[in-house]
């Protein structure tokens, strides 16, 4: 964590605002990826649509 910390500072700068910044934006992004991954995977098991594409077959989709 500390090399990634090193990374952004020298990207965005040495302002701890915007390493703040930065840092909870990918944990939001990680939450919402596996939040949502996780409800896609909670609704095959129920054997319900979960209104996504990747939850459908393609060719449905597509409608073929």
């Amino acid at each position: 964590m500390n090399a990634l910390r090193i990374v952004v500072q020298i990207l965005l700068g040495s302002s701890p605002d915007a390493v703040s910044v930065f840092f909870v934006m990918v944990n939001l992004g990680t939450a919402l990826l596996v939040g949502t991954g996780g409800y896609v995977v909670l609704q095959r098991v129920r054997r319900t649509g979960a209104g996504y594409g990747v939850d459908l077959g393609w060719g449905r989709v597509l409608g073929r």
